[in-house]
Order: C-alpha cells, then structure tokens, then sequence
C-alpha cells in the first residue's frame, strides 16, 4: 500500500488538457466573447463550474414583478445567449431563482417554486422558438430561493437572487 506522502503527481511542461476539458474552454471562451456587451454591463456572469459553462443572468428588468412573461430587453440578451449556445453541444439546463419574498396571491402562481419554474419554461421556449437549439437540448427547473447567492435581508441581495442561471453540460 501506499501513503499519500508516497504518491508524487508530476505535470509535463507541454501538458495540455484534453477531451472534455478542451471543449469547455472552447465554449466558454465562445459564449465570453458573443456576450461580452452583457458581461461588461454587467447582466451576465459567465464561469466554469465542474464540467459545465454557467451563464448568470441578473437583468432587473428580466421579468414583470410576480410574471413569467420576459421583457423585450431581456428577449435580445436571450436571442445572443441561444445563439452562442446553438455553436455548443450538450445539455443546456436552465435554472429559475427568486427571492425570499412570498408571490403576491395569484391563481397562476401558488409559490416562488411555481414562478421561478414558469420563468426557466419561459426562457427554454424563447430559445426554442426564437434560436437553432432543440428542444431535446433543454431541461429546467425552479428552485425559488433555495439557492441564494445575495443576502435575503437587502434588496440588493435580492435583486441578485432573481435570476436565471443557463448551464452547458458537454
């Protein structure tokens, strides 16, 4: 048997990455620079997590207060996104987020698991409809405000919680 102290991991100097690892930096290179506006504007986050691209959409004016209907401005960020990804391949999963704040009574929305999974439906349809990406391509899910990134008590940190997140898993 052997230590860890034992076992000595040595990198060539020409080393590169290979399979899987070359393609995420492919991709994500890619998506950086077809959404570079939103980057430098700061709407759109994009990073490598494990073996997928994410792209973070923080836009404020995303969606209605308590709809899932996108707003024009938000349609144009979405058009860039699905076409940057349309190049990829992979699953593109979509991601719903809120807040902490309860949805205001509504017969549409009965939860803020109800609104953030309407939210990823209605992003996954828009890039359907509106980009080259299938439908087989996609999958969402709401996760309301199980996955917060902002503090809850500001609202700063809430606007930062509503968001959707797009992950490419190649």
């Amino acid at each position: 048997t052997f230590a860890t102290s034992d076992i000595v991991l040595k990198r060539e100097e020409n080393w590169e990455p290979r399979g899987k690892e070359i393609v995420n930096r492919s991709s994500i290179e890619e998506i950086r620079q077809a959404l570079n506006d939103e980057v430098e504007d700061g709407i759109a986050e994009i990073e490598q997590v494990g073996d997928s691209v994410l792209i973070r959409l923080t836009r404020a004016d995303s969606f209605l207060s308590g709809q899932a209907k996108l707003s024009g401005n938000f349609e144009a960020t979405l058009l860039r996104v699905g076409n940057a990804l349309g190049k990829t391949r992979g699953i593109i999963r979509i991601e719903g987020h809120t807040d902490n704040q309860m949805v205001g009574f509504s017969r549409t929305f009965r939860s803020n698991f109800d609104l953030s999974a309407a939210r990823a439906a209605s992003v996954a349809d828009f890039l359907v409809r509106e980009t080259s990406i299938q439908n087989g391509r996609l999958t969402i899910s709401g996760l309301a405000d199980s996955k917060p990134i902002g503090d809850n008590a500001t609202a700063k940190g809430r606007a930062t919680n509503r968001r959707i997140e797009v992950y490419l898993d190649e």
